[in-house]
């Protein structure tokens, strides 16, 4: 990998991020959180790589301040597709209140982001991380970093069972994989091409990814109805929501059932030992 490479695809993202956090501040569209998100996600997965070269990897890690105001982001989206959930339930769902509450609470993230936004910045950070990035990336070092990745994720998956953290962790995995090789394969050209995984190959992995995320995307909707939230409603609107809190209990359970079955076989196809790289 070329270090004028490099310099390119951090250079690319942090313009990206700067593009995204001004079009946010305007009106909070899910769809541009949901790509600022992804930008961040994009520059973790690449300074993890990066970072292992380097004799301290504190020096390329993701800003503190651009981790709170993506954590900041990521708060309002939830409850934006929580809201959606809601009203997309509206036909069989009758609560008023907990729409209510979930707008106050959005109103409430949008001010924090507001303020978080004003007070933070995080260009030094991206000095530091510009000056640190490391000469040319070692193509070894590119494969002990993947197969560190599979190791990791085979040991979670030869559980009989995995509780729903591990799941999480195995898509955080995945999904860094996907943006690494997707980065490597779309921005660095001559002397490395990401030949982990074949074209096919990775968009097979990026589906399994997606179902991973949908999967993600119930548990957070049920976190929006603890029981612990749902006493605060009078009884009638407490009783539609617990109604659709054991609805939502059966999806994820069905979708953990064809992860179990299904997907984890899947993702082991896909995450095989490297020994050699061809270049």
């Amino acid at each position: 990998m070329e270090q004028k490479g490099i310099d390119h695809i951090v250079k690319r993202i942090f313009r990206k991020l700067n593009n995204y956090l001004s079009l946010i501040k305007l009106n909070y569209d899910t769809e541009v959180i949901h790509n600022f998100r992804v930008e961040v996600k994009n520059l973790r997965a690449l300074l993890r790589l990066l970072s292992t070269v380097l004799d301290d990897p504190d020096d390329l890690k993701l800003p503190r301040s651009l981790k709170e105001i993506y954590a900041s982001a990521g708060r309002i989206r939830d409850i934006q597709l929580q809201i959606t959930r809601m009203e997309e339930a509206g036909k069989q769902i009758l609560a008023p209140g907990y729409l209510l509450y979930l707008q106050f609470e959005l109103g409430r993230r949008k001010k924090a982001f507001h303020d978080l936004f004003k007070a933070k910045s995080y260009a030094k950070a991206k000095e530091k991380i510009m000056e640190n990035l490391p000469e040319p990336m070692p193509v070894p070092a590119i494969i002990d970093f993947y197969n560190k990745k599979m190791g990791f994720v085979r040991s979670l998956l030869a559980a009989i069972e995995l509780p729903d953290e591990d799941w999480h962790r195995v898509r955080k995995v995945i999904k860094d994989l996907v943006y690494i090789f997707k980065t490597l394969n779309e921005e660095i050209s001559g002397n490395l091409q990401a030949t982990f995984w074949n074209e096919e190959q990775l968009a097979h992995a990026g589906a399994i990814a997606h179902e991973l995320g949908r999967f993600n995307d119930v548990c957070i909707a049920l976190n929006f109805l603890r029981p612990s939230w749902l006493i605060e409603f009078i009884p009638q609107e407490r009783k539609q929501l617990q109604s659709l809190r054991l609805a939502w209990l059966s999806h994820k359970r069905n979708l953990k059932v064809l992860l179990t079955g299904q997907y984890g076989p899947s993702i082991l196809t896909i995450l095989k030992p490297v020994e050699v790289l061809t270049v």
